[in-house]
């Protein structure tokens, strides 16, 4: 049966490399959080739904046509 010492250092031996893991963990997750512009601090921000309109239905077809209008012109020899 251990001596009550070597209980001991038995469980620091196994402590001390726990303690090492967790603390550069904690280091590794700190560095990724503020690489990614977390503060404290800071109020946290919302997501805004942005909602497609009608006048985004009306530019989309605006550009749609230039695109055909576009390749069309080129196709039948025009240089644009």
């Amino acid at each position: 049966e251990a001596k009550l010492g070597e209980k001991i250092k038995q469980i620091i031996s196994l402590l001390v490399p726990m303690f090492v893991i967790a603390y550069n963990q904690a280091e590794d997750l700190a560095n990724a959080m503020e690489a990614r512009g977390y503060v404290p601090q800071n109020k946290r921000s919302s997501i805004n739904v942005i909602k497609f309109r009608f006048i985004d239905g009306l530019i989309l077809i605006l550009i749609v046509g230039l695109l055909a209008t576009t390749i069309t012109l080129k196709a039948m020899g025009y240089a644009i």
